[in-house]
């Protein structure tokens, strides 16, 4: 996942010309998939070194906010979210890197924007389909979770206090979830914990 070879990185030669199956693409679906298991996020959490595990958070918060790629973005957000909430070491690490939390809720401003624009277009009555489908509800309430586990790490609350004023307004969205702006709120609150 971490291998910055273009073997690691470019498609597989003999699967063909369009496909966008590489070895890197694997690794992030398997450790996805491993993921879902709590005892499998802390038989990650525990691999060393830890450089490897922050040059791993790097990647995936580099794909959270890469939009053209929306299948490796949500595979990247149910990652994180599922090693922030599985340590407090993870969710600090997590948040330190170079625009994790600014990617974490463009990803939910994305979804809002998304459902905003579905929503408008369904009482025009047009039939064209929307550009991007937006991310499920449990996207969203992932990428929110991720953000409460963050804020919980009192050291983290600092990297918050620029994006207040964006998770509020995703908070107040009349498109947004019941479940996920809870969520928010939550996160709200432990930021105003300082």
């Amino acid at each position: 996942m971490v291998c910055p070879s273009a073997e690691a990185q470019d498609p597989f030669p003999t699967v063909g010309p369009n496909s966008i199956l590489s070895p890197q693409r694997l690794v992030l679906e398997t450790l996805c998939k491993l993921s879902i298991q709590d005892n499998n996020v802390d038989l990650i959490l525990a691999t060393p070194p830890f450089s490897r595990q922050e040059k791993l958070y790097a990647t995936l918060v580099r794909y959270v906010g890469e939009r053209k790629n929306p299948v490796c973005r949500e595979m990247s957000m149910a990652l994180l979210s599922n090693l922030a909430r599985g340590d407090t070491l993870a969710a600090r690490a997590i948040a330190v890197q170079k625009g994790s939390i600014g990617n974490l809720i463009s990803f939910l401003e994305d979804g809002v924007t998304m459902a905003q624009y579905q929503q408008s277009q369904h009482n025009l009555m047009h039939m064209q389909p929307p550009p991007l489908e937006p991310p499920s509800v449990d996207m969203m309430c992932r990428a929110a979770k991720a953000l409460l586990a963050m804020a919980r790490v009192e050291e983290n609350r600092s990297e918050f206090l620029l994006h207040e004023g964006r998770l509020l307004d995703i908070s107040i969205s009349a498109v947004l979830n019941s479940m996920v702006a809870s969520v928010i709120c939550d996160v709200l609150f432990q930021i105003g914990q300082l």
